[in-house]
């Protein structure tokens, strides 16, 4: 039962331009969004090398995996997020729209997005 969303790694905000290879796994994440209807599973914003993979994600109001939360195609510290193998269900619940189970925003180059189940 969370107020908001599971995992957050980096801001939005430039204090953080250095969060760098940090590794979400392994994880179980559900039931969340309760105060901030807009958490999800994981956000990640303004961090590179960031690498995703193996969790199970469900029951949240808004995305299961956010990353970016940059605009436009100018330099950009987010880069090199891999999202893998994430299990990702009962998302959204009918209270928000413009969401996905993994929602990417903003250029991040050299990322993936791969064999997860939605």
């Amino acid at each position: 039962d969370l107020g908001a969303g599971g995992i957050r790694v980096g801001r939005g905000d430039a204090i953080t331009d250095n969060v760098q290879y940090i590794s979400v796994s392994d994880n179980v994440l559900e039931d969340g969004g309760h105060v901030w209807q807009y958490g999800c599973g994981v956000l990640s914003q303004r961090a590179s090398h960031v690498s995703i993979q193996h969790n199970e994600i469900s029951f949240f109001r808004y995305s299961g995996i956010s990353t970016g939360w940059t605009w436009g195609y100018s330099p950009t510290v987010v880069h090199d997020i891999v999202i893998e193998r994430n299990y990702l269900h009962d998302l959204g619940l009918g209270y928000l729209s413009d969401m996905g189970c993994v929602y990417t925003l903003g250029h991040q180059p050299n990322s993936r997005v791969s064999n997860n189940l939605c």
